[in-house]
């Protein structure tokens, strides 16, 4: 396994920021959904990723990232887009006294390579421990102290 920690300073109006790995001529890949995984073929299309993308050649957890496409030879997840905010005002919409672009500031993507095939639901169930760390509790809090004598 290879994990990688990614960190990005955004900035950029109208753009779009994806990681691209490569594949290895495959024609399809299981995505991870709400609730299920989803076999996709690899036909370029930008569709929903939730949590992982299994391919015969690789497989990926990758909680932080809600888009990916793919064609046989690449897998490209969508990590930032920056359009323009949603503007409700009943006035024109070309007309913005102070643009405001998404996804803006500081950003931080994590991801786990595995090398060849994976199981979808092995990589759900691993990437639902990455989200979700044990919980620690101090259970002795204000609890009288005793003094060991010796």
């Amino acid at each position: 396994m290879v994990e990688l920690l990614l960190t990005v300073g955004w900035s950029e109006r109208h753009r779009l920021l994806k990681l691209v790995l490569p594949l290895a001529g495959e024609a399809g890949r299981v995505d991870g959904t709400p609730g299920a995984a989803l076999a996709r073929p690899n036909d370029g299309r930008e569709l929903p990723l939730h949590d992982c993308l299994a391919a015969a050649s690789l497989g990926v957890v990758c909680p932080d990232v809600f888009a990916a496409d793919a064609t046989a030879q690449r897998v490209r997840f969508t990590l930032l887009r920056s359009p323009l905010m949603a503007h409700h005002d009943p006035s024109l919409p070309s007309i913005f006294v102070r643009p405001v672009f998404a996804d803006r500031g500081e950003h931080t993507f994590r991801f786990r390579f595995r090398p060849g095939a994976a199981a979808a639901a092995a990589l759900l169930a691993e990437a639902r421990g990455w989200q979700r760390p044990p919980l620690v509790a101090d259970c002795t809090r204000g609890m009288p102290v005793r003094m060991m004598e010796g």
